[in-house]
């Protein structure tokens, strides 16, 4: 045998050598698939989302298997738990999810204990224990709203009084960083930063600049820091916004809003056919905010214009024909932000920020 007989013949022995090893290997490979396919999901109890004094949003991660999950979050003061969120399904698609629940009607400065529980029809998993303690509470309950007090049903806030209790150990705005936030009516929720959902706000507390505050159903005073010491108040209803601001001294407190469904703008063939449902789609409110405060430094942004008030009651309302701001007392300075203008616009009067064109 020549020398170049002998190395095809070595390389052909080693093939035939690895073949059924490779082969293996990829049984193995297939099998280790299936079984995973057809096992428990993994549940993995994460760190609370947000947490305040009457109610928390706490989270987990479950590995799916790829088939539908069910699962629940059981909760309480101890390791024994003794109470459970309503079941959640996931549908069967990506293998890894993040899934939250909101806990409610929770008492201030507790500890509670919570996991997770995962299961589909191969099994069921738990995830490991996990707590937080909700804040102390620092102001007292709301007692029900005055049907004839805070805001009337017309489109800006009424002048009647709609302070909340007041408490010494209340948590306090720090200028740039947090603001603090009290419900007043109804039902207010709040995102806060890189948070993965909202949960709803049972009495004032802080919350950090960026946060997202839902009042689509409510009423929320706000109140931010002015810096040496000093504080302003507003309140609003009616919309989703962002609440920001800088650290500079006596720095503006932006409302920013959020939200709002404006794919019904661009007008259809029939739309154009028909001038009084263009009118119609032109001019219904996407989204409006009803805003009053009290010798504060507050602007309020909508799509086409920036509002800045002082000592103001004002309506912001974004449509397709543009940002409109009315005044109901006081005057507010109205920066258009396409035409490059402020104009001052006086109680009982309104300008509309025109969409560009």
């Amino acid at each position: 045998m020549n020398r170049i007989s002998r190395i095809l013949a070595v390389a052909l022995g080693s093939v035939l050598v690895l073949s059924p090893a490779t082969v293996a290997m990829a049984t193995d490979d297939k099998e280790d698939k299936e079984n995973k396919a057809n096992s428990a999901p993994a549940a993995q109890t994460d760190a609370a989302a947000v947490i305040f004094e009457r109610s928390a949003t706490i989270r987990a991660r479950l590995t799916t298997r790829g088939g539908a999950t069910s699962f629940r979050f059981e909760y309480g003061p101890t390791t024994s738990y003794g109470q459970s969120t309503t079941v959640g399904t996931l549908a069967a698609g990506p293998p890894d999810r993040t899934v939250t629940a909101a806990l409610e009607a929770l008492t201030p400065g507790t500890v509670y204990h919570f996991r997770v529980i995962a299961w589909n029809k191969h099994g069921t998993s738990t995830g490991d224990d996990r707590s937080f303690t909700t804040t102390s509470a620092v102001t007292p309950p709301l007692a029900p709203p005055d049907a004839n007090a805070g805001v009337s049903d017309d489109s800006s806030p009424t002048n009647n009084d709609m302070s909340m209790p007041s408490s010494t150990a209340a948590p306090e705005p720090q200028l740039g960083r947090s603001m603090v936030v009290a419900p007043v009516q109804g039902t207010i929720k709040v995102k806060l930063p890189d948070t993965p959902g909202y949960a709803t706000l049972a009495a004032g507390d802080s919350v950090p600049v960026g946060t997202l505050v839902d009042t689509r159903h409510g009423t929320v005073k706000l109140t931010s820091a002015l810096g040496a010491g000093t504080t302003q108040t507003g309140e609003f209803r009616g919309a989703l916004f962002q609440v920001r601001q800088s650290r500079a001294r006596r720095a503006m407190t932006d409302i920013v809003l959020r939200g709002g469904s404006f794919g019904h703008c661009r007008p259809t063939s029939h739309d154009r056919r028909d001038a009084t449902i263009a009118a119609s789609r032109r001019t219904s409110p996407a989204r409006r905010l009803w805003a009053r405060d009290r010798n504060g430094r507050f602007r309020t942004h909508g799509r086409n214009s920036v509002a800045t008030v002082h000592g103001t009651s004002w309506v912001t309302t974004d449509t397709c024909a543009g940002t409109r701001t009315r005044v109901t007392e006081g005057a507010v300075a109205v920066r258009d932000r396409h035409r490059h203008q402020t104009v001052l616009v006086r109680a009982g009067h309104s300008y509309l920020a025109r969409n560009a064109r």
